[in-house]
């Protein structure tokens, strides 16, 4: 187990040139958006945009790049393999307001494929967990980092949204619900969505999510979405103390301590940050912030179902105007 440990949280910085390249890009990404004059609160200044595909979900990071470039916002943009990093480059998809950042080294000992997977499939679980190290490698340098899947689209800016979320810092953990049934609340022992959420860069966190990646490297088998939430459920009543290494999990707000060692995890509003089975009509009714089109078999069904909302913006290599008429 300790060899296991280490070998995750070393595993983005195998060699002195990765740890300097992230560091790098770390610095340039920060801050949300491209107008510094925007950037008005310390979370936002110490916040990292980021964002990971391979090459078969190439063509959904240029229309995931089309909402971003629509709102200001500046990312990080880290490939998952070769032919990835080959296809920014060429295409010059990645811009002034975009970071790039490639780890070969990660990419190989993931083996991630080129190809899109569909849920559960081998080559999508390495993906999955390939996230989540991504994810820590960043906290570890200090940034606070908002992850989103490159299937998802801004229909209006998120950043606010996430910032009153925080409040004052209360929450460890902003996720994205995975309800079944529009709407509802999020309930207590029931599994988030791992495609968009908020990681503070606290000790805190850093812990919990090393843990969670070693849980994720022993169960090969299963999604990081399934892995992680398992991992944090079956934590969720364990009181913590300054020896132990366990967590208790609670809704925003719940702990008035700021020192009682607790993750605290903040679900978003379902109806706002929406799953792919909200239609159009349940977008302009609910204001919606994001569609994010999960729930699809497959990179065609999910493309389709970006379209027939009309959040599919790329065409011809460019980014259309977003339809303001249908979400004023």
């Amino acid at each position: 187990m300790p060899r296991l440990r280490a070998l995750i949280i070393m595993v983005a910085a195998a060699n002195a040139d990765n740890l300097r390249g992230l560091r790098h890009a770390i610095v340039r990404a920060r801050g949300v958006y491209v107008d510094p004059t925007k950037v008005t609160d310390p979370i936002t200044a110490n916040t990292v945009l980021m964002v990971s595909f391979n090459l078969g979900y190439m063509h959904f990071f240029r229309n995931w790049v089309c909402h971003a470039q629509r709102l200001g916002l500046k990312y990080l943009a880290w490939p998952e393999e070769t032919g990835a990093h080959k296809a920014v480059m060429d295409s010059n998809a990645c811009r002034d307001d975009c970071t790039l950042y490639f780890s070969p080294h990660l990419s190989t000992m993931f083996s991630i494929t080129p190809k899109p997977s569909d849920f559960r499939w081998m080559s999508f679980n390495a993906i999955s967990k390939f996230k989540f190290v991504s994810v820590l490698s960043a906290l570890r340098l200090g940034a606070h980092i908002w992850f989103s899947d490159v299937d998802i689209a801004f229909i209006r800016d998120p950043w606010p949204f996430l910032l009153e979320v925080q409040g004052d810092g209360r929450c460890d953990y902003v996720f994205q619900t995975n309800n079944r049934q529009l709407g509802s609340l999020y309930r207590r022992g029931s599994a988030g969505n791992t495609g968009f959420h908020f990681f503070r860069a606290s000790p805190l966190v850093k812990d919990f999510l090393n843990q969670s990646i070693s849980f994720m490297y022993r169960n090969k088998e299963l999604d990081d979405q399934t892995l992680f939430w398992d991992h944090l459920n079956r934590t969720d009543y364990d009181l913590i103390n300054e020896t132990s290494s366990r967590w208790q999990s609670v809704n925003c707000g719940q702990s008035q301590s700021t020192n009682c060692k607790k993750l605290q995890i903040c679900p978003l509003d379902s109806s706002l940050f929406t799953i792919g089975k909200a239609n159009e009509s349940f977008l302009r009714e609910h204001a919606s912030i994001i569609y994010h089109a999960n729930y699809l078999v497959g990179s065609g069904e999910k493309r389709d179902a970006l379209s027939q909302r009309g959040l599919w913006l790329l065409q011809a290599s460019a980014c259309q105007p977003f339809p303001t008429d249908r979400y004023p």
